[in-house]
């Protein structure tokens, strides 16, 4: 099973938070409690597009989906 979790934030500023690894274990017990061991998460951050212009926002947005689409990729 893959997993991918879109975070507003930095990584950077997930981990001043203090919430390193916070998405990802909820993830990986409900891939468990379903019995599947075979498991990764992925998380994208940065996919929140309030402080990005509109006439920027296309641009970002494509930036995701291929980072999406990356990370779903065998």
């Amino acid at each position: 099973m893959r997993w991918l979790g879109l975070t507003g934030g930095t990584a950077e500023g997930i981990e001043e938070l203090g919430l390193g690894g916070t998405a990802e274990r909820p993830l990986r017990a409900i891939a468990e409690f379903c019995g599947i061991e075979d498991v990764s998460v992925r998380l994208l951050y940065g996919t929140e597009l309030s402080g990005v212009p509109r006439d920027l926002r296309p641009a970002r947005v494509r930036e995701i989906l291929a980072a999406a689409e990356e990370a779903v990729t065998p």
